[in-house]
Formats: C-alpha cells, structure tokens, sequence
C-alpha cells in the first residue's frame, strides 16, 4: 500500500512537472533567457535592410552568440559584440495591436554609438502587420558606455493594425564595443492602451529628430 502511494505521487509529481514545461514552451517569447542555442523557430539574424532609419542591420564584423561565461540569471546570456550593424529578431508574436510589455536586462562593455545619436544598441519592440510589414516600434531600452546588469522595463501600445509583435536586439550600424541580453519576457497586457504611452508614430518632432529617428 505504502508503495502504491509512493509510485502514485511520484508520477502526480512528474505530469505536474511536464504540464509546467509544456506551459513554460508556450510563453510568447521562447528562450528569452537565452539558455539554449538560438534555433530559427525561435530567433532569426535579420538580413534585409535597411531599417526605418535608413540604418543597415547587419554587417559581416559583428558578432552574437550565446554567452556561457555570464548572466543576469540562469546559466547563459546573449552577447553581441564588434562593429556595427547586427540584428537579431524574435519569432513574430500573434497580437490585435493593444498594450504590450517587455522586460529584461542588459549589460554593456564600451559601448560607442555610430550612425545613432548617443546609443550604441538596442532593444526594441516592433509592431508588423499580417504581411509582416514594419509598421510601428518602440525603443525597449538604449545601450551606450560601460554599465553593470541592469533591469528594464517597457510598456507599448500598438494600434489595432498591428498583428504580430518582435523583439529585435541592435548593435547599430557603425557603433562599436559590446552588449549582453538576458531574461527577456514579452506578455501582452489585457486591457486598453494607457494614454500618453509613446510609440515611433507619436514622437514629436522634436523628439524624432534627436533620437534620430524619420
């Protein structure tokens, strides 16, 4: 009898333990921790440019790969390093435009920008139509200069044409140095738009022109 309940919990234990992987697979942003290599169904190097900017995306000088000697937390981060540009993307999010939050950490190393104002890199979030088509982003978080792991965290609202959302991860064209990225989390947030939440589309123009921006 003992046994039987031993062997009964054991595989309760072990269902719960799958369900909880099946659920941890299914979160909008897979290997957003970056502790498993980068596979195409998850993480893509873009290769068509140029951006909104007119900025190139990659370049055959820089690097990313997955960084086994430091983390903000697990056992890996991703690191991106060298000349300017690189682009590395997330598996396209369904959404209906709305509200959207990103999370995660950053740590950079001699970080200089170059053809952006005052940034070497970035993480941003970028709003596609059902074509795919760029049609709004916002800038997650900016990296310049020499900083330790440091959190972040970026709320952005979309309009109802957007229908797939990206994470993309910049070293801008021309800059130089390197920049590290872990535990990103991307959720979609269950109610309207907060106002006054700014995207590329709402800058002023003031704005645009001193972040560089068309």
């Amino acid at each position: 009898m003992t046994n039987t309940i031993k062997i009964t919990i054991l595989a309760l234990l072990s269902a719960a333990g799958a369900l909880m992987a099946g659920a941890l697979d299914k979160v909008p942003l897979a290997n957003g921790g970056f502790e498993r290599p980068l596979a195409p169904a998850e993480w893509n190097f873009l290769r068509d440019g140029p951006d909104w900017n007119g900025f190139d995306v990659i370049a055959t000088t820089s690097h990313i790969e997955i960084d086994p000697t430091t983390a903000a937390e697990g056992r890996s981060s991703l690191k991106v390093w060298s000349v300017g540009a690189a682009t590395l993307v997330s598996a396209p999010v369904p959404g209906q435009g709305g509200e959207w939050r990103l999370c995660g950490q950053t740590r950079t190393e001699a970080l200089k920008p170059g053809r952006f104002p005052e940034y070497g890199g970035a993480v941003q979030l970028v709003g596609l139509d059902q074509d795919g088509n760029i049609i709004a982003h916002q800038d997650a978080k900016l990296l310049s200069g020499t900083r330790p792991w440091e959190p972040f965290a970026c709320r952005a609202a979309f309009p109802a044409t957007v229908k797939q959302v990206q994470v993309w991860i910049r070293l801008f064209q021309g800059a130089t140095g390197t920049f590290w990225v872990d535990g990103l989390t991307l959720d979609p947030i269950p109610h309207p738009g907060i106002a006054g939440t700014k995207t590329n589309y709402e800058l002023s123009p003031a704005e645009a022109q001193r972040r560089g921006e068309k």
